[in-house]
């Protein structure tokens, strides 16, 4: 069963990597915009230190961003984004 979800899988993917929409160079753009953003918002210094994504708190799961809402964390997200609109105007202004 493993074997065939392997080969069904790798199949699959081979036709993802031919299709036609994946030779699209904006979409390749969006993906480093994504990632660019939530590495320079803090996401990935979350991920790195270990935090954890969930935490219980009176006998309910309670997500972290429920949890650690506070200024320093919508700040970052801010700031990442500042430096996604930055690096977009740079890219609109040299490429047009």
């Amino acid at each position: 069963m493993a074997l065939l979800t392997l080969v069904a899988l790798a199949y699959v993917g081979w036709k993802l990597y031919n299709a036609p929409f994946m030779r699209h160079t904006g979409l390749y753009a969006l993906g480093s915009l994504l990632v660019f953003w939530f590495s320079a918002s803090g996401g990935m210094y979350n991920i790195i230190r270990g935090m954890p994504l969930y935490t219980y708190q009176n006998n309910k799961v309670v997500w972290w961003l429920a949890v650690s809402a506070t200024w320093a964390d919508t700040s970052s997200r801010l700031r990442g984004m500042g430096y996604c609109l930055h690096r977009c105007s740079i890219w609109t202004a040299a490429y047009g």
